[in-house]
């Protein structure tokens, strides 16, 4: 492993019952973080992002299934993401989705 190594993004995480080693770059880190400058395009451009991740960490893979896994699963991917890359962690996280569902709870009574 070179010098600058850690700068590479390549993080392991585990979605839907599988352990997947990823090889992200510190551009893919960019383009998610720059997501949230554009709302209305996050979903789809998280996907594409996502999917050319899955492409490049698995190569032989079909792309119909790396599509599959990415569609069903986009938001833990994001969550995951975020917290292997040190983001964010998970006990943040939680709080943070607690505290979002009480806001829309008050906001519906």
């Amino acid at each position: 492993m070179g010098r600058f190594a850690q700068f590479l993004g390549d993080t392991e995480i585990e979605i839907a019952g599988q352990k997947l080693s990823l090889k992200a770059t510190v551009r893919d880190m960019q383009k998610i973080m720059n997501l949230k400058d554009n709302p209305t395009e996050q979903l789809g451009n998280l996907h594409d992002i996502v999917l050319d991740i899955m492409k490049r960490s698995y190569p032989s893979e079909p792309e119909t299934e790396l599509d599959a896994i990415v569609t069903k699963n986009v938001a833990s991917f994001l969550t995951e993401l975020a917290i292997a890359w040190k983001w964010t962690n998970r006990d943040e996280l939680n709080r943070s989705i607690d505290e979002a569902r009480k806001k829309l709870d008050s906001q519906s009574k």
